[in-house]
């Protein structure tokens, strides 16, 4: 094996990983209707895969993470594993913070009830690789550590470099402001304009979370979880105050 920058097809830079060689790649030739096993409950894949009911009964699958969003990737088998859909963009301008947090915990919660875990998006390169990068730095490997082996387990993993530029500082307290404010769009608080509802506000290790009165209540409930998953994967209390 090398180390070494990679420069996907797509322009897409990657921090120094090892790399497997041609060989090994043929080995492992990956695409969006495989699944790639992370770890002995968790694995990847692209939508394909995740439609494929004979694949997941043969990885033993219990609990999906969807990434694209029901709306673009519908859960096909509602009534057969226990799903949790998110709306996360492949976008390199949108703070994904809180998308990791939702999508680590509801991992981390599927593997202690002993489940096997699927993490999927459209074709389990960009979002499926970087939801799987920051589940393993969570759970220890260092940056290269988890690039070294999401890389092992699908050399077509490919996050987009503003996925790469926040798993670089995922577990790295920011001594700039961040502020997360609703998105209809995502579902989800994100580095958007200042909005009339909840927003949270997070320096360096402190998390405050500012609710006005009249909030809307989902945004309010959204709100006060994504403190909490803060508090969670930070080991700190978060402030909350009501306007």
């Amino acid at each position: 094996m090398s180390t070494g920058a990679i420069i996907s097809r797509k322009g897409r830079i990657r921090p120094p990983v090892l790399q497997v060689t041609s060989q090994e790649a043929e080995k492992k030739t990956l695409s969006t209707y495989q699944l790639c096993q992370i770890s002995p409950s968790v694995y990847i894949s692209g939508y394909e895969a995740a439609k494929n009911l004979d694949l997941l009964a043969s990885a033993s699958i219990t609990h999906i993470l969807n990434l694209a969003g029901e709306s673009k990737c519908p859960n096909t088998f509602s009534s057969s594993f226990n799903y949790f859909s998110l709306k996360m963009p492949d976008n390199p301008k949108i703070d994904i913070l809180f998308f990791l947090y939702f999508a680590i915990g509801f991992i981390i919660d599927s593997v202690k009830s002993k489940g096997k875990v699927l993490v999927h998006c459209v074709k389990g390169t960009s979002r499926a690789a970087a939801v799987a990068l920051a589940y393993l730095m969570i759970q220890g490997f260092n940056e290269q550590e988890a690039y070294a082996f999401i890389n092992n387990a699908n050399p077509n993993a490919d996050p987009n470099l503003g996925f790469v530029c926040q798993l670089r500082e995922f577990r790295v307290a920011k001594t700039e402001p961040r502020v997360f404010c609703y998105s209809s769009k995502y579902d989800m608080f994100v580095n958007s304009e200042k909005q009339l509802g909840p927003w949270i506000e997070i320096v360096e290790n402190e998390c405050t979370c500012y609710i006005p009165e009249n909030s809307i209540p989902k945004q309010q409930g959204l709100a006060l979880q994504s403190v909490r998953l803060w508090e969670k994967f930070n080991s700190a209390s978060a402030n909350i105050v009501y306007m």
